[in-house]
């Protein structure tokens, strides 16, 4: 094998990462009432499943989303009837040193004990901390239905990240009749998907443009 295709067999194999769709981080909530943090409202569940490249905070709740009626009730609790930011439930997903994280989707399984089964419904929106929480990078409504599924597309965030990325999730139930109402996790919990793959190292990136050169001057040579 000549130096110049041993350069550039080498410098494709140390830059090419294998990625696939995965479960980033998930919190399944646990069955029963108190103790669990589930069912505490100023519990904080832990993930119950990591990628193994990334770390995760634990889930928690913040403003009026703490509150509850019932104590066996579970995430993500009150939902007010007109939208707001300060009320949400939130979580932090850290890659570890040298891989990217590019985040598909976010689906989370709810239950109402109010009005979500009526024409207006209930919707979720999700800012992350990548612009500073300025805008709503995914959202849904669900309607006439007293537990539902939301699956929100998260392709407008940007792929191979490398920072630590904060979620904030916003439920607002839009019947302005009932108030405000209780929502809870089903046992689908709450999901985060997307792919997880090593960042090229410079060194990589400089043997791949060695076996490029190298190539092309193999090329010249022939001529």
């Amino acid at each position: 094998m000549s130096v110049a295709r041993g350069l550039f067999l080498a410098a494709i194999t140390a830059c090419t990462t294998v990625a696939h769709a995965d479960v980033i981080v998930a919190f399944v909530p646990e069955a029963g009432g108190p103790p669990s943090p589930w069912a505490d409202a100023t519990g904080t569940p832990p993930a119950t499943t990591v990628h193994p490249s990334v770390t995760a905070s634990v889930l928690d709740r913040v403003g009026l989303a703490e509150q509850g009626s019932d104590t066996a009730a579970v995430y993500p609790g009150w939902a007010p009837s007109t939208s707001t930011l300060n009320d949400y439930t939130t979580f932090t997903v850290t890659p570890n040193a040298g891989v990217a994280m590019t985040l598909d989707s976010l689906s989370y399984a709810l239950e109402s004990y109010g009005a979500m089964n009526d024409a207006e419904g209930y919707g979720m929106r999700v800012r992350t901390s990548l612009d500073n929480f300025a805008a709503v990078v995914a959202s849904q409504t669900i309607r006439n239905a007293s537990s539902g599924v939301f699956n929100l597309n998260l392709a407008s965030l940007p792929d191979s990240v490398t920072v630590p990325v904060e979620f904030r999730i916003y439920i607002t139930n839009f019947f302005a009749a009932a108030g405000r109402a209780d929502v809870t996790a089903l046992n689908g919990g709450l999901v985060l998907n997307g792919s997880v793959e090593a960042v090229p190292e410079p060194a990589s990136t400089l043997l791949l443009g060695l076996g490029l050169v190298s190539t092309w001057i193999l090329k010249r040579r022939r001529r």
